[in-house]
């Protein structure tokens, strides 16, 4: 499985990198195209990188076939330079187009899984939708929402990793300690963008923006769709088990101050950066 999506990722990354590149000497050395066409070329193969619909078909089943700590790399470090370039070359209305395609895929897609790595996989899908939106306002909007975002996924994957759970029906992790339990379904709502939490941070700061730019529409839209991913979070918490106590043989967590650094980042980091944010 892992030899079979080293290849898959190489063959997608290579086909982004081979239309970039043609870009990059069409814009240089040939005037065939305009430039507008290039640029929107160039997001396109920024898209394919990324894998964000309608070329996002590789994701979840790559995600689906490596380890947590793969995921996590796959869904942060590995997003952050075709972002950059995406930002440096970003056309309005191909912006708009797939942000709503993207929005729209990740949230619907993700309803009837019950593999956490595909529903991680969609979710990040939505993810990118807010930060390619918030490259319309500035670069530092969509590299805070970067940051946030990373943040959120690296404390999502430790706990899936140490729990060892792949799908859903896994979730009720009962073996856990209550505050552990408390901190597990914070991460996740925190993931699906519900206040106070962290991840709902950026998305306020995002429609924030899309207020004073009077883009109602499109508010309502990413609004929605964004109940949307918040539903399947909160049905990945709701197996778990808050007060009875038993064990999973799956289980493989050993108690740690981690949940508790962990809920200081999500109750505290949170109100510290929405304060930050009005000056």
């Amino acid at each position: 499985k892992l030899s079979q999506s080293c290849m898959m990722y190489f063959l997608i990354q290579s086909m982004g990198s081979i239309i970039f590149l043609c870009m990059i000497l069409m814009k240089k050395y040939t005037e065939i195209m305009e430039s507008n066409m290039i640029y929107s070329m160039i997001m396109m193969s920024m898209a394919i990188k990324l894998g964000l619909p309608p070329f996002h078909m590789w994701m979840p089943q790559m995600m689906e076939k490596i380890k947590w700590n793969m995921c996590m790399m796959l869904m942060t470090w590995q997003k952050l330079a075709p972002m950059y370039i995406m930002s440096l070359v970003s056309q309005e209305k191909l912006t708009q187009i797939l942000v709503v395609i993207s929005m729209a895929t990740g949230s619907i897609m993700a309803i009837n899984q019950t593999s956490l790595r595909k529903i991680m996989a969609y979710s990040t899908m939505t993810h990118m939708s807010w930060m390619i939106l918030s490259m319309k306002v500035s670069d530092k909007m969509w590299m805070s929402y970067f940051v946030m975002y990373s943040i959120l996924v690296l404390m999502t994957t430790i706990y899936f990793k140490k729990m060892n759970i792949i799908f859903i029906s896994q979730t009720s992790v009962s073996s856990l300690k209550l505050i552990e339990k408390i901190n597990f379904v914070m991460i996740m709502l925190s993931m699906g963008g519900l206040p106070p939490f962290l991840g709902f941070i950026p998305k306020w700061m995002i429609i924030n923006e899309m207020i004073q730019s009077k883009d109602m529409l499109l508010m309502t839209f990413m609004f929605v769709m964004n109940l949307i991913t918040l539903f399947y979070y909160i049905r990945v918490c709701m197996n778990v088990n808050m007060f009875l106590s038993q064990t999973q043989k799956w289980v493989n967590y050993k108690n740690t101050y981690l949940s508790k650094y962990m809920i200081i980042t999500n109750m505290i980091l949170a109100p510290i950066i929405l304060t930050m944010s009005f000056f």
